[in-house]
Formats: structure tokens, sequence, C-alpha cells
């Protein structure tokens, strides 16, 4: 995980998220306590999925909470105003609550389809919604024009990019094509 990390950080990514189900706690913690000084270095924003006690501890930038069943106001109030915080939703309703509560971004679920998170997007526009949305999926460089003309503020990939021969240049190709 620690050298996708450095590869992703060296194709450009400025923001990482590090996600392990499979792993304790205290083994995540040292994979991340090693990319920390790395991240702040490089001025790459840290986040940890769904574990907002460990980002707490850590002192990384924030936390993404997806799939599960979190209090998004409680983990504001327990990480601070200073956090990141984004939180998982799948009605623009639910998009309209996390913006009230001071959360800093959405993330569609990954099985949106593309005219799923169109729709979205122009309901929550609609409604004048300011807070960001974020597409979540198995994404590439060659899905990044449909993902710009959907409007999504922002993309969550990983496994492409992961299992690609060269990660590195996967990630560039990526940030090339959203630019």
């Amino acid at each position: 995980m620690a050298d996708l990390a450095r590869a992703a950080m060296k194709g450009g990514c400025m923001w990482l998220q590090l996600n392990a189900p499979e792993m304790t706690d205290d083994e995540l913690k040292a994979v991340a306590e090693g990319l920390i000084p790395e991240c702040r270095e490089h001025g790459v924003i840290l986040t940890i999925e769904n574990r907002p006690e460990l980002a707490r501890e850590l002192g990384v930038h924030g936390v993404c909470l997806l799939g599960r069943d979190f209090s998004a106001g409680a983990v504001r109030e327990k990480l601070g105003a200073e956090a990141i915080i984004g939180v998982e939703v799948a009605t623009v309703a639910a998009a309209s609550t996390m913006q009230s509560l001071d959360i800093d971004y959405v993330v569609m679920p990954r099985e949106f389809t593309a005219q799923q998170r169109t729709a979205f997007i122009k309901d929550a526009s609609a409604l004048g919604l300011t807070i960001p949305v974020v597409a979540s999926g198995d994404f590439t460089a060659s899905d990044a024009p449909a993902l710009k003309a959907e409007g999504v503020s922002g993309v969550l990939t990983g496994h492409s990019m992961s299992t690609s021969e060269n990660p590195e240049e996967a990630v560039e190709r990526m940030i090339e094509a959203l630019r």
C-alpha cells in the first residue's frame, strides 16, 4: 500500500485516501505513519476511509465515510472544523443534509451509472447545493471526459490505478485527462 501511495504521489496525485478494511488499526497506523512525512513534504492531502478515530489519532487531514452508517455530525464534532470529511450519499436530500452539517464533500455510490451521476448533479445544482460531489468507481483516464461532462467535482478511484502495470503512469494519465 505504501509503495502504491508513493507511486501515486510521483504521478502527481495530491490527495491520497488509505483504505484497507482487511488491516487492523495498528497495521494501517504503521502504513500511515510511514506516509505522513512524505505527504507533508509534497503537500499531499491524506485521509483515511471509515476510521475517524484513527484519522484523529494520527492527525491526518480527515476521513471519508463510505458504505457504513456513521453519524456525520458526530464525526465532524469529534474531528473538528479543520478536518476534511467526505460522506457517501445516495440521494440529493442526503447531500443537502451533509452540506448543512459542514461536511466538505459527498461521494456518490460506486454503483451509480453515468445517468444517475448526471441526474444527481443536476438535481443538486437545481437545489442550490454547493457541496462538491465526487464520483467513485474503477475509473481510468479514458473515463475522464465523460466524468467531466457529468459535472463531477472530483473522482475517487484506486483499483484501476493499483492494478496497472505502471501505477505512476496511470495516475499521470488520469490527472492529465481530468484537467
